[in-house]
Parts: structure tokens; C-alpha cells; sequence
């Protein structure tokens, strides 16, 4: 058995896979299964290929394609180093030419596979070095995990060395490490080809097989966490860091979180889970990381994030606790701005149902950020002592030491800070739709999802 096949195998329910019209496998094994007894596509990279003619094998992918296309599923690419070049060299295949201007060529596949992100849930694993045209079919996948010590470059070194006359470090070029930590490329690292495999089933799992077709919702599991875990996570100090997860654990069902991007701009936690057996989006600030503090790498995985839970129907519940979003000269030229209003973009035009809950503390657009008041969540609740503002009280005591303040924006922080330390106030302004105690959350969300 190929390592291909041992992949699929171990992916797929047991006994379910299916060849492609009995296709034999050339670089790409390719054909479909069940993953918790529904269907999905499977595209395997054969390492162990012998050097083969690259266009036909192309032909084949993009006639499997269109067949994918005209009754589509999950697709789940597994992606490994296909044949190279002595030398590990740059591949330039001798129908290179047809490669390009032909109309069943690369094109013509990565054409197809973007057309298929509007129909069915895509998901790239690599577990191999892939360069120039092989990535882009990893990255136009929803979802991309990466094997450490695997690589993705568009430009793989030798063509970059030949290209700047430099000799980049393979790594840094693009090793894995760095796309889950930097780049934001890869949304999972993994050691163990299992534990990818395993990522990819509990994704599925919370995801529809098809555009217009609803997640499947599961059998209810009590969380891990207690209201009591919850509450002891968060320190009295607004300004003190904590993690989150705690919180994500207490309102979640055991077992069921699926994290994505976990490497990438921590201070944001993004993933699906299930509440009740309700399949739901969840985003967190985490103070652990960074403050909390939203940066342009954080509204970037939050925006993406947001778009794809809206593409395919889950509900999002949002954990707000940060400061804002980040100022200052780095932040202004990494394109803060930008990556903030594309946030917006993507909360203004999401459909689904959202709740957003004050763990400890919003203020100014950090609140926004968060799917808050404006942006019509379905429900909007606090924390008992959470601080909703447009200034943190620290903030507000700096802005009140100016003696030339005018006594009525005097006035103004005054009422602002009593207010930064009181939801209740909010509550009954009709603002917030409840503060909620903490044994009462995970039953609020519940009740809430079942609707």
C-alpha cells in the first residue's frame, strides 16, 4: 500500500473509498469516500511516482474536477512532494508551454478548484515540499495544515537564488513553522500525519457537505470547564492578562473545539466547536498574547473567519476582551486601518445569527470588532463588572488630568467612568440585552442556538 493510500485510509470511513472510474494513480490519487457517512472528494499526492507526463496527469485532475463540480461535496487535498528535478531543482517539465496556454492545463485546475470554494468545504494538508504552481492548489483551499518540517514556495530557493542573486534560508523562505506563525498560510501545524487527518474529520464534522445544505448537529456533551473555572479565570485587574481558553471550555462541548490559525495572531482565537450539539463559530480576544490588543494580523484572521462562517451557515458567538485596536506608527504602517474596516465590511454584511458576550472588558472599536451594538448581534450580554466604554478607566483618569479640559468633557469622563465599571447601567438603558452570571451562560447559549 502507498503512502497515498495509507493517508486515505486512515481519512476515511472504514471500507467507503472509491476510485475515480478506476483511475490509476499517476501523481494524484483521486476519488471519494465518507467521512461520518457523508461523502467527500479525496485528492492524494503520490511521492513514490515515478517521473510521469505532467500534462496528462493534469487532464485527469481537471476532468475529475468538473465532475466535482457538477455534484459537489467536501473536497480534501492531500498534498506531498511530487517527483523533482535532480538536485531537488526546480521542475520544468518538457511541455511546459502546453502546461500554460492550454485550456485543460494548471490554469484550467486552480480555475476550477476557486470556482468550487463557492459550493463545498475545501481542505489542503501538506505533508511534502511544494513549490511554484503546486501551492497554489494547497492555499485555495479554505483551510491549509502543514507538516513541520514540510515547505510551500511559490518561488522554491534555487529559483529564488537564480532570480536576486541571493541564497534565501529554506525555512524562512517557507518552511511550515513559519506560514502558521507568520505568514498566516498554514491554519494548522501538525507532527503526526494522524493528527492532521484527524483535524480535518472533526472539521468536516461542523461544516455542511454543500452550499445550501445546514451542519449537522450532534448528540449534546456537558463542557469541561465549570461556571466556577470560568469565573476564577478572569483576574479583578482589568489590566492583567489571562487566557481565555478556560472561558472557551466552560460554554463549549467537551471535545469539540477545532481550533484554526491557533499559531497566528494568538491574541485572536478562532475556531468552530459545538454548544448543545449546535455547531457554532467562536472568536476570543486572548490577553494572554499581546494584551489582547487587536492588530492588523488579528482583524485579518477575524474578517476570514467571519466570511466563511457566514458562507456556510454557523452561528458565531464572539468573547469580547481587549483594549482596542493597536496605534501607533508600526500599526498605522502595517495597514491598521485597512485590516479594520475589512473587519467591519465582514460583520456588516454577515447573515448569521451572532451573540456577543463582554467577558471583561471592550472599549472604543474594540467592542465593534467584536460584533457589538450596530451591528445587529442577536444578542448582546456582559459579564457582572465588565467595562464597556469608549475609554478604559486608566485612560480616563490620564484624559482628566488636563487642566485645560473644558469642565463639560469633564463632566462627560466623569459619567463615562462610573459607567466603564457598571453594565447594569447599560442593562437598563436598554443597551445590553442582560449581563449574565456565569452557571448561566452555557444554558443562555443553548436556549439561544435551539431557536
Amino acid at each position: 500500500m502507498s503512502v497515498a493510500e495509507e493517508r486515505v485510509r486512515q481519512l476515511l470511513d472504514p471500507g467507503t473509498y472509491r476510485a475515480m472510474d478506476d483511475w490509476a494513480p499517476t501523481i494524484h490519487l483521486l476519488g471519494e469516500g465518507n467521512i461520518h457517512g457523508r461523502r467527500v472528494y479525496v485528492c492524494a499526492g503520490v511521492p513514490e511516482a515515478s517521473r510521469v507526463d505532467i500534462l496528462e496527469c493534469f487532464h485527469r485532475k481537471v476532468a475529475w474536477l468538473e465532475r466535482v463540480l457538477a455534484d459537489p461535496a467536501p473536497v480534501v487535498w492531500l498534498h506531498d512532494a511530487p517527483p523533482q528535478a535532480p538536485g531537488g531543482r526546480t521542475p520544468i517539465p518538457a511541455n511546459s508551454d502546453e502546461l500554460l496556454a492550454s485550456g485543460a492545463g494548471v490554469g484550467r485546475a486552480f480555475c476550477l478548484q476557486a470556482r468550487l470554494n463557492e459550493r463545498a468545504p475545501q481542505i489542503s494538508a501538506s505533508f511534502g515540499d511544494l513549490g511554484a504552481a503546486q501551492t497554489f492548489p494547497l492555499r485555495l483551499a479554505d483551510f491549509v495544515l502543514l507538516k513541520r518540517g514540510s515547505h510551500a514556495w511559490i518561488g522554491r530557493p534555487d529559483a529564488v537564488k537564480l532570480m536576486l542573486g541571493s541564497a534565501p534560508d529554506a525555512e524562512r523562505l517557507g518552511g511550515a513553522e513559519m506560514h502558521c506563525t507568520v505568514s498566516g498560510v498554514g491554519d494548522g501545524l501538525f507532527d503526526r500525519d494522524e493528527e492532521a487527518l484527524d483535524w480535518i474529520r472533526a472539521c468536516l464534522s461542523c461544516l455542511p457537505s454543500r452550499a445550501g445544505e445546514t451542519a449537522p448537529v450532534a448528540a449534546a456533551r456537558a463542557p469541561e470547564g465549570t461556571a466556577e473555572e470560568m469565573a476564577a479565570a478572569i483576574p479583578p485587574d482589568l489590566n492583567k492578562p489571562f487566557d481565555m481558553r478556560p472561558v472557551v471550555r466552560g460554554i463549549i462541548d467537551a471535545g469539540s473545539w477545532v481550533g484554526v490559525q491557533e499559531l497566528y495572531a494568538r491574541e485572536a482565537l478562532t475556531g468552530f466547536a459545538r454548544v448543545g450539539g449546535h455547531p457554532v463559530g467562536v472568536l476570543a480576544n486572548n490577553s494572554s498574547a499581546r494584551g489582547g490588543v487587536i492588530f492588523p494580523e488579528s482583524c485579518r484572521k477575524m474578517s476570514r473567519f467571519i466570511r466563511y462562517c457566514d458562507q456556510w451557515g454557523l452561528p458565531m458567538v464572539f468573547l469580547a476582551d481587549n483594549p482596542g485596536l493597536m496605534v501607533g506608527e508600526d500599526s498605522e504602517r502595517s495597514g491598521m486601518l485597512s485590516a479594520a474596516a475589512d473587519l467591519v465590511r465582514a460583520l456588516a454584511v454577515s447573515q448569521v445569527p451572532r451573540v456577543c458576550f463582554v467577558v471583561r472588558k471592550a472599549y472604543t472599536v474594540g467592542l465593534y470588532a467584536m460584533s457589538g451594538p450596530g451591528f445587529e448581534p442577536a444578542r448582546f450580554w456582559a459579564a457582572p463588572g465588565a467595562s464597556i466604554s469608549v475609554f478604559g478607566p486608566k485612560a480616563l483618569d490620564l484624559f482628566a488630568q488636563d487642566r485645560d479640559l473644558p469642565e463639560a468633557a469633564r463632566t462627560a469622563i466623569r459619567a463615562m467612568h462610573h459607567h466603564a465599571l457598571n453594565p447594569h447601567d447599560y442593562e437598563m438603558k436598554g443597551y445590553l440585552d442582560g449581563v449574565i452570571e456565569w452557571p448561566d451562560l452555557r444554558g443562555r447559549l443553548e436556549a439561544f442556538l435551539q431557536k
